[in-house]
């Protein structure tokens, strides 16, 4: 496994090189690259400047290893209105292009939106629609992902979407293209069951693991853990990835310190049997 951390961490007037000596400092030997609206890796920019990006990256010794947008919460793939799905589509491409001018072999694709997490009681989009709705989009991308050479990377998020492991198994298997795939954020699965139970139901088809929260020793009473909590059992997660195999970016997405997200992802990566690798 291969620790990352999520540049979206750092201010964002802070500049891309400044960021990058940072994550390495701190030990991490890969990035998820977050392209914003506006900023100096965003949509605007084209292709010379995240080319440029990806070379700063690997010249000081790290990798792009997943690209993601927050955009996609107002150009979901699900949406009702056929202008959005449209406009999801276009965001869709020019983010399969930045994340092969990076070099990255991942791109977080948020599916859809059925609830949004911050009204999470007002539904958005009835879930049987909003779901058939998504598969048609990303089926629709699945050659132009093949084509660039980057994965589609499904992601659970708080949007009131796949909510079971088997359900999003069953959705990334309905696509039936190798191109597709998942990107599990583990807290943000134990919030609403077991994260070992998501490793495992999605075994051979998750590109990218997110570490959103903390890990606690399995086992501890009081160490708050447990379906619901959003804290991960980090000796039952363990289990899972070495029972699995699991050998890709491991990415922390919500520390403030960067430091302190590194000695978090040891943990779990030494919990796993797998060497500690960083940056230096």
């Amino acid at each position: 496994m291969v620790k990352g951390l999520r540049i979206s961490l750092f201010p964002a007037e802070r500049p891309l090189h400044e960021a990058v000596a940072a994550a390495r400092d701190a030990g991490f030997s890969a990035l998820e690259v977050v392209v914003a609206g506006e900023g100096e890796l965003s949509l605007t920019a084209g292709e010379e400047v995240f080319r440029f990006a990806g070379d700063s990256v690997r010249e000081a010794g790290l990798e792009v290893a997943v690209v993601a947008s927050d955009l996609w919460w107002d150009r979901p793939l699900s949406a009702a209105d056929a202008a959005v799905r449209q406009s999801a589509g276009e965001l869709a491409m020019a983010l399969l292009d930045r994340a092969r001018w990076l070099g990255a072999r991942v791109l977080a694709v948020m599916p859809g939106v059925v609830s949004h997490f911050q009204r999470p009681a007002r539904r958005v989009r009835p879930y049987a629609d909003a779901l058939a709705a998504s598969s048609e989009g990303l089926s629709q991308l699945v050659m132009e992902a093949e084509d660039r050479g980057v994965l589609l990377a499904v992601e659970n998020a708080p949007n009131g979407m796949l909510l079971s492991p088997l359900e999003m198994r069953e959705f990334i298997d309905r696509l039936h293209s190798p191109w597709v795939a998942a990107c599990l954020d583990v807290n943000e699965a134990g919030r609403i069951g077991l994260p070992e139970d998501w490793i495992e139901a999605l075994s051979g088809r998750i590109a990218a693991l997110r570490f959103s929260g903390r890990t606690a020793d399995g086992g501890v009473p009081g160490d708050g853990s447990g379906a619901g909590s959003g804290v991960v059992n980090r000796s039952a997660v363990a289990a899972a990835l070495a029972g699995t195999g699991y050998d890709g970016p491991v990415i922390a997405s919500a520390w403030r310190d960067p430091a302190e997200a590194c000695r978090e992802l040891d943990l779990l990566m030494e919990a796993a049997g797998d060497g500690v690798e960083d940056g230096s």
